[in-house]
Order: structure tokens, then sequence, then C-alpha cells
């Protein structure tokens, strides 16, 4: 325990003959999550007071700060999630709708949903090299209308 102190004492010290007010505090930090918990102290930081300590078996406090550890790696892994996902919704907004169509697929995700197209790069001819029929024309319009607003503003310059 002493030898903790010491030790502590010593970081701050050197710390602090640097005027490195952040080292201190990353030494305070470090003192309190790391050190004392081997200690079975736990010490908690209360605003507007000089905090409060516990004793705590070292074996609890240890699976506390793993159940810490996991959640914040649980809420990282989340963001990188959320990041990916964003990234390739932007990158489906650069798409062309033209392209889009042309690169849709049936369930199988292999077969390409349309076989022809037109001019203007709205389908014409189903999978099977059949005519569209009137409602499947409207659903593909729908489909390329919609590509279109979402190429329009992901590729719009801010």
């Amino acid at each position: 325990m002493l030898d903790a102190i010491l030790s502590f004492r010593t970081s701050i010290r050197n710390a602090a003959r640097a005027k490195d007010v952040g080292e201190c505090l990353k030494e305070c930090d470090a003192f309190r999550d790391d050190v004392l918990p081997k200690l079975g102290v736990r010490l908690e930081d209360k605003e507007g007071t000089e905090g409060v300590w516990k004793i705590v078996s070292p074996e609890e406090l240890a699976r506390e700060k793993e159940m810490l550890e996991l959640e914040k790696e649980r809420k990282l892994k989340e963001k990188e999630k959320i990041a990916q996902e964003k990234a390739a919704k932007d990158m489906l907004n650069r798409v062309s709708p033209e392209d889009f169509m042309k690169a849709l697929t049936l369930d199988d995700g292999k077969t390409t949903k349309y076989s022809k197209f037109g001019d203007d790069g709205m389908p014409t001819h189903d999978d099977k090299g059949e005519e569209l029929a009137k409602n499947q024309l409207k659903k593909a319009n729908k489909e390329f209308q919609t590509q279109k607003k979402k190429f329009d503003k992901g590729t719009a310059t801010k």
C-alpha cells in the first residue's frame, strides 16, 4: 500500500515540476482506477466534495472494471458499425440511377433484376428478357426516381 502511495507521489511531483496539469490529472485517474482497486479500495469522485472511499474486495472491483471495459468496447463497436453503415449509405448515394438499376439483383443476390434498358437508363425487360408489365414499369420508375433523388443529394456540392 505504501509503495503505491510513494509511486503515485513521485509521479505527481514529476508532472508538477514539468507544470503538466494534464499529466497530474491522468496520474490521479490511474491511481483511482488501476492502483487502489487492486488494494481493495474504491475511490468515488463527488462533485463539490473530496470524494468517498470504500473498502471492497479486489475481486469485486476487478469484475466491475472488466464489465466497464466490456461496455466501453461494445459502445465502440456500435459506433464503428454505425460509421460503416453511414459510409456504405453515402457510397450508395453516389451511384447514378442508371448504374443503380443495372446493379439491382433478385433475392439470390446473383441474378440481375433487369436485362435490357432504354436510352434514359430505365429498365425495359426483366431478368428473363420479357418486357416489363405496366405495374413493373411503375415500380422500376419509382426505384429509379428514388435513387435519382439520393444521387442528386449525395453528389451535390456543399
